[in-house]
């Protein structure tokens, strides 16, 4: 399962994390992971002044206040959200922090 949390502070989006597999099909052939790989890796690709981890997942931290990151990290979080909820079993999103 791929597992992807948002950390929020003053509902904002702070950081994000996004681990794990889906394992909905085959290598090659699974959806869900090329859903979320392909949203994840545009959003994250359009961030200014972030920080970058790629070691085990995908790690995302000290994002800039700003509109335009703010907005992106919104995309992000309900486009994952939505595809969580077509595939549950492959997906899950946690949201922390206020």
């Amino acid at each position: 399962m791929i597992l992807a949390t948002f950390q929020l502070r003053k509902n904002r989006i702070t950081s994000y994390q996004i681990t794990g597999h889906a394992n909905s099909a085959v290598k090659g052939h699974d959806l869900v992971c090329a859903a979320v790989s392909a949203l994840s890796q545009a959003i994250t690709n359009e961030l200014s002044k972030a920080t970058v981890n790629e070691n085990g997942g995908l790690f995302i931290g000290l994002i800039e206040p700003s509109a335009d990151n703010n907005v992106l990290c919104e995309t992000l979080l309900h486009g994952l959200q939505d595809i969580s909820a077509q595939y549950p079993q492959n997906l899950q999103v946690v949201v922390k922090g206020n």
